[in-house]
């Protein structure tokens, strides 16, 4: 390697372009001779890092950088080729494997004992795979960001990127088993995620935008936004189920589900009212896995009725998680989105009323059938022949409805009266088909006296709305 540059440098002094073939055909023999030899220039006494193996190595790296600004002279070409080009391709790639040569080196460990001095492959060691997807992100983008280079190296770069944000997309699938054994919070996890999304966060705020959302710097943002919605995962894996591999579709324990949850309706809830550009592609993202989220939460007394039965009805958890779903429903429905809404057809306040009504409906029957349910058995809406919990269903519709009124009529809503009218009807029938033959003759008799005012009371309501407002 050293007389290629040699040659290069003779061949300022003495001009002849034999020199420069000649360097050219040395350059790949020469890397191909120290590499081969790289095993011998390391023995089980030498140090990490300053030993033959790497310093070789770095000199080789070292001396391909100077060949690429000795090399064109009296010109670029050699042939038909630019001689510059083939000089800092060899010395990128003999810089990369210089990398990957100083993390073998120091991970070698007890394997210098066994008769191998380097440790390529990390066969199971998570922190040496961690590495490695480190550097090779920051490798790709220091080399991105050389605005300078041809087009073919930053595409390298761009490869190497990919190939780095690939794996930790990878992570929660290939590693869960890893994930039973870290503590919560500060982890190999944490380690594994944070350097990258620095590495994209940096190269999303200094890559210009584009009128397009294909660009690169959407690129960038999509590679990070999904890198820290799986970090995320991790954390809350270390947190709410600790000594449990990670399942990325499945939470195995009642706290990880509530706190998965909350995470997606959190995560999506920020990139839909993100109040800095964002392109519609994004919000959309946003608004999908908000949803998602809902159902999440919705899903939670089913997936886990053991649990949430064997809770205190109305103040615990998941409640406390409907309460939070509806109270942000609220917001959003009387929210003013302007631009930032991706969905064009449809309302967003129309979209995330109704939402917010089947939200409302839904929890008061959860919290119904929670509150009458057997204390400490399986959670179920089923009424189980009890006459409080089927009379508690009718009593709860009753006010729903009459409030689903009353929205309708202060904001002029005709789809809601409809509902809320459809609801009354419902639940009379419920009462007159189910309830009352149930009860005992003085019951009865003061139950029709309730839902007699009741219709009065919604008859006079939407009398009175349709005098004064049509």
């Amino acid at each position: 390697m050293l007389e290629t540059i040699a040659l290069l440098w003779l061949n300022r002094r003495v001009e002849h372009n034999g020199l420069r073939k000649v360097s050219a055909a040395m350059a790949p023999i020469g890397l191909y001779l120290l590499l081969s030899f790289l095993p011998q220039m390391k023995g089980p006494s030498s140090m990490i890092i300053l030993n033959a193996a790497v310093l070789s190595v770095l000199a080789a790296t070292a001396a391909l950088f100077a060949a690429v600004k000795l090399a064109p002279y009296p010109d670029d070409k050699l042939g038909d080729y630019s001689i510059s080009k083939y000089y800092l391709w060899l010395a990128i790639g003999t810089g990369f494997y210089l990398v990957n040569l100083a993390v073998a080196d120091v991970f070698a460990g007890s394997q210098v004992q066994a008769g191998s001095t380097l440790k390529f492959l990390p066969s199971g060691d998570l922190l040496q795979t961690i590495v490695y997807v480190t550097l090779w992100g920051l490798f790709g983008a220091v080399l991105w960001r050389q605005q300078e280079m041809p087009a073919g190296f930053r595409i390298f770069g761009m490869i190497l990127l990919l190939l780095a944000t690939a794996w930790l997309l990878w992570f929660p699938f290939g590693y869960g088993i890893y994930v039973a054994a870290m503590g919560p919070l500060f982890n190999l996890g944490l380690l594994a995620y944070v350097p990258l999304m620095v590495i994209l966060l940096y190269l999303f705020l200094h890559e210009p935008w584009q009128e397009s959302s294909l660009s690169i710097k959407n690129l960038f943002l999509a590679m990070l936004l999904i890198a820290g919605f799986f970090a995320i995962k991790v954390i809350k894996s270390t947190i709410f189920q600790t000594g449990l591999p990670l399942d990325i579709f499945q939470a195995k324990t009642a706290g990880m589900a509530i706190g998965s949850a909350a995470g997606w309706i959190i995560y999506g809830l920020l990139m839909l009212v993100w109040p800095k550009r964002l392109d519609q592609p994004f919000r959309l993202a946003g608004l999908v896995l908000l949803m998602l989220g809902f159902v999440r939460a919705a899903l939670f007394p089913f997936r886990f009725s053991v649990q949430f039965g064997e809770m205190t009805p109305i103040f615990n958890t998941p409640t406390a998680l409907f309460a939070f779903c509806i109270v942000l429903l609220i917001w959003l429905t009387r929210r003013k989105f302007a631009e930032t809404w991706p969905v064009t057809s449809v309302s967003p306040n129309a979209f995330f009323g109704t939402t917010l009504a089947v939200t409302v409906f839904y929890v008061l029957n959860i919290e119904i059938a929670s509150y009458f349910g057997k204390q400490g058995a399986r959670f179920s809406l089923l009424t189980r022949g009890s006459l409080p919990h089927q009379l508690g269903y009718s009593l709860g519709w009753l006010v729903y409805a009459i409030g689903l009124l009353l929205t309708g009529i202060k904001w002029r809503l005709v789809r809601a009266r409809q509902a809320a009218l459809l609801l009354v009807l419902l639940t009379c029938c419920k009462i007159f088909l189910l309830d009352l033959a149930k009860l005992e003759q003085l019951y009865r008799v003061a139950s029709f006296i309730g839902l007699a005012v009741v219709l009065m009371l919604v008859s006079y309501l939407y009398q009175r709305f349709l005098t004064k407002s049509e």
